[in-house]
């Protein structure tokens, strides 16, 4: 099974991409370990209530430095240009023509795990 996920940082990709590896056994590549995907309000709460993200940062107080970089990214997604903006991220799921979800709310992404895992 191949699974991507896109979209702004703080959506909810990680925490979904962590369940369903988990609960198939999946490896799972964070792209966030090879470039920052910085926006909705909601995404700044979550990046602001985000763990500490060992795999990344070496302590939670250095991730906390990266926090402002990130917020203005999140906040810039949907008026940027580039390969990390929400105009790249729908036609590269406009083009894409295998089975896809688009997921507008965190209860879809718990309702896309819930059916994917069962």
């Amino acid at each position: 099974m191949r699974i991507a996920l896109i979209g702004n940082s703080g959506s909810g990709k990680s925490t979904l991409s962590r369940q369903l590896a988990t609960a198939r056994a999946l490896p799972m590549l964070d792209l966030d370990t090879v470039a920052w995907e910085p926006g909705v309000e909601g995404c700044v709460a979550n990046c602001r209530s985000r763990p500490w993200e060992p795999h990344k940062y070496a302590s939670k107080q250095v991730q906390d430095q990266h926090l402002e970089f990130l917020l203005a990214c999140v906040r810039e997604y949907y008026s940027r240009a580039g390969d990390l903006s929400l105009a790249a991220h729908q036609a590269l799921f406009d083009e894409y023509p295998g089975t896809k979800h688009k997921l507008t709310a965190r209860s879809d992404a718990a309702a896309l795990a819930k059916t994917l895992l069962a």
